[in-house]
């Protein structure tokens, strides 16, 4: 996505819906290596297209990764 707040247009609205999550390790235990890091990028990708979401950021740590997207409002953020 060119512009942070770049409004999305649906059928019968407009939406900005950016959503972060961060998953980090049980005990912030360094798990994530750099060959981890690129599969998840692909999963994150995958589940991105899946879901109708638009990739925003993607970046991890050795014991934390986040993932920034835009969803459509389609349904609810879980936990």
């Amino acid at each position: 996505m060119s512009n942070d707040n770049a409004m999305r247009h649906g059928r019968h609205g407009v939406f900005l819906l950016p959503v972060q999550l961060v998953f980090v390790t049980q005990y912030r235990r360094d798990v994530f290596t750099k060959a981890i890091l690129d599969d998840l990028r692909g999963l994150f990708t995958s589940v991105c297209a899946d879901f109708e979401a638009e990739w925003v950021e993607f970046d991890g740590e050795h014991d934390h990764v986040h993932r920034r997207v835009s969803d459509p409002p389609k349904g609810a953020v879980s936990v």
